[in-house]
């Protein structure tokens, strides 16, 4: 494991021991800055969102909350989604290009 990511897992694990909450209705999101690095975690019913970037968090924010809009609005997606984490077992095909697509349409429009 490089020095970067060594970096990174341990960002992650202070950020869940700390546990810097934001609590906005359902919406747990979780921010910690670590030098030139930035992590979200957004938790929603039984799902955990990462994003890690540099830059305002802000932004990231506001971004990580309307993807999650997009991805709540595909029922179909959200459904497959809460299915999987259910039975403990990998996306499918079809969850995964259509998260791809609605991920970069969302975080590359902001």
């Amino acid at each position: 494991m490089d020095r970067q990511q060594s970096s990174l897992n341990s960002m992650l694990l202070k950020m869940i021991i700390e546990q810097h909450l934001d609590i906005s209705g359902n919406l747990i999101i979780q921010t910690h800055v670590y030098q030139d690095y930035s992590m979200i975690l957004a938790k929603d019913d039984d799902l955990t969102f990462c994003y890690i970037f540099k830059g305002s968090s802000r932004s990231a924010k506001k971004r990580i909350t309307h993807l999650l809009k997009k991805i709540k609005e595909n029922e179909a997606l959200w459904k497959g989604l809460l299915k999987n984490v259910h039975r403990n077992t990998m996306l499918g095909r079809w969850e995964i290009a259509l998260l791809r697509k609605v991920t970069t349409r969302v975080l590359s429009n902001n």
